[in-house]
């Protein structure tokens, strides 16, 4: 039986499992809003240098040639919210890069929910992040 693991391989890159889903949905599931053009470019939580902190990133795309808007976007992690609006999103065009922190979260797997709306379409995505032994 070989030694090498996962872990052994991938290295300190990997210090905190991070798994990542996004998933388009209408705003009504009986309603004939067309398929979302949302897309998530860039959906990261990350463990922070501090203790029982997650550094959040992301950015959403209009995958149509139309402008959608207005937009929402809320991220959530535990009983914090950040949220984050634009009149719209240019057909093709990408939101302003978000960044948040989330600071003072339990050490146990954190989730970070993602929701955005715009033009009657919903995008939803999730990080789940689990706590590194350090943290308090």
């Amino acid at each position: 039986m070989s030694n090498v693991t996962r872990r052994t391989i991938l290295g300190a890159a990997w210090s905190a499992p991070v798994i990542a889903v996004a998933v388009a949905t209408p705003a009504a599931a009986a309603s004939e809003t067309p398929r979302s053009s949302l897309v998530f470019t860039n959906l990261t939580a990350t463990e922070g240098k501090e203790p029982n902190a997650l550094y959040v990133n992301t950015t959403v795309m209009n995958e149509t040639g139309d402008a959608t808007g207005p937009v929402q976007l809320y991220i959530t992690c535990g009983d914090q919210v950040k949220r984050f609006s634009w009149s719209s999103i240019a057909g093709w065009g990408v939101s302003p890069h978000v960044a948040v922190d989330f600071y003072g979260l339990p050490k146990e797997t954190n989730t970070v929910y993602f929701l955005v709306e715009a033009g009657g379409a919903q995008l939803e995505g999730r990080v789940i992040v689990e706590a590194p032994g350090w943290w308090k």
